[in-house]
């Protein structure tokens, strides 16, 4: 269907040839495991595929209606079964050992925010745009759902995405040099937001970071105090400092052997990754290692949606290409 069929051919052929090159790579050096580590680059790759094709297909109008009808079904669909699960009691809390933020009847919540948490803009957008104040009011139940879902992903979002859209409605009228300033929606946008900035203090966001905080002034304070290495060893986790030691675990971790850098989940998984990244040879480094290198037995360190996932996963060469994909995405966005 896309008219400019080479370009599209030899971008598909690029992302294949990288993606043959790393798992060659993987039976030089010996896999672990084929399944998980090409299942993982295939969902890796999916979202760039998508984004290319969409880019190559992007001026037909089909595919705009079709984002607009998919928004008017979306955006009803994922307020009722929100609601529904949060009055009913009957569905997942974010947070499962605090029970703190709810996630309703999707089972994984990480995955959930992150999707959630790319579709807002949209949704936003569509009911701003749509020129009806039914959609426009939808804001109110839609940012109490981001509040309420409790992770930072959600809550910045939340913030931002409104914020972008003030700034866009303003310079929109001037640009454009409309005759009717949009009072309605500017006032709804500013409402959303400036509530969503109130009530952060008595959000599920305030309480998991509340919750953090009190954890790491309490082991900062011990470590203080005792400043021992015994303390900082027995803060550790347990499987990383069996697999790679206590001096490689202290030189990974560096200044950021604290009690708020031994707490941060995030960091743990990197410096993981970046461990199992100076046991690799040079040619790996172009290409990155297998994905099953990120787990010790039952425990995974995935790095997730983290950019350092792709740096170590895919080396210089994936690093560089996506880095490319996503400069080439923000012109062609900027040029439209």
């Amino acid at each position: 269907f896309a008219r400019e069929r080479k370009k599209f051919i030899i971008t598909m052929s690029i992302i294949g040839a990288f993606c043959a090159l790393h798992i060659l790579n993987g039976f030089r050096v010996g896999y672990l495991s084929l399944f998980t580590d090409v299942k993982y680059m295939l969902l890796v790759s999916h979202a760039v595929l998508l984004c290319y094709s969409f880019m190559f297909l992007y001026e037909k109008e089909e595919i705009l209606r079709q984002i607009i009808l998919s928004l008017k079904i979306i955006i009803p669909s994922i307020l009722i079964t929100y609601y529904l699960s949060y009055f009913l009691k009957s569905g997942n809390h974010t947070y499962i050992d605090s029970q703190i933020g709810w996630t309703g009847w999707n089972n994984t919540p990480n995955v959930y925010s992150i999707i959630t948490s790319a579709l807002f803009p949209f949704m936003v957008y569509f009911c701003i745009s749509s020129g009806k104040k039914l959609y426009t009011l939808a804001l109110i139940p839609l940012a109490f759902m981001y509040l309420m879902n409790g992770t930072k992903a959600s809550y910045l979002t939340l913030v931002f995405s409104i914020l972008g859209n003030v700034f866009f409605v303003i310079a929109e009228y001037f640009i454009q040099k409309k005759d009717k300033f949009p009072i309605f929606v500017s006032a709804m946008l500013a409402v959303v937001l400036v509530a969503s900035v109130a009530y952060y203090n008595y959000s599920p966001r305030f309480d998991v970071d509340t919750l953090n905080d009190a954890n790491v002034e309490e082991n900062e304070t011990i470590l203080l105090e005792e400043d021992n290495e015994e303390l900082i060893l027995e803060l550790l986790d347990k499987p990383m400092l069996k697999k790679f030691g206590k001096d490689r675990l202290f030189s990974a971790y560096g200044d950021k052997l604290t009690a708020e850098g031994i707490a941060d989940n995030r960091l743990r998984k990197i410096v993981f990754g970046s461990l199992i990244w100076d046991e690799t040879d040079a040619l790996t480094k172009f290409v990155g290692f297998e994905q099953t290198l990120m787990y010790i037995e039952d425990e995974t360190y995935d790095l997730e949606s983290d950019p350092q996932a792709i740096y170590f996963y895919y080396g210089y060469i994936g690093a560089a290409l996506y880095g490319i994909m996503i400069l080439y995405f923000w012109l062609r966005l900027i040029k439209q």
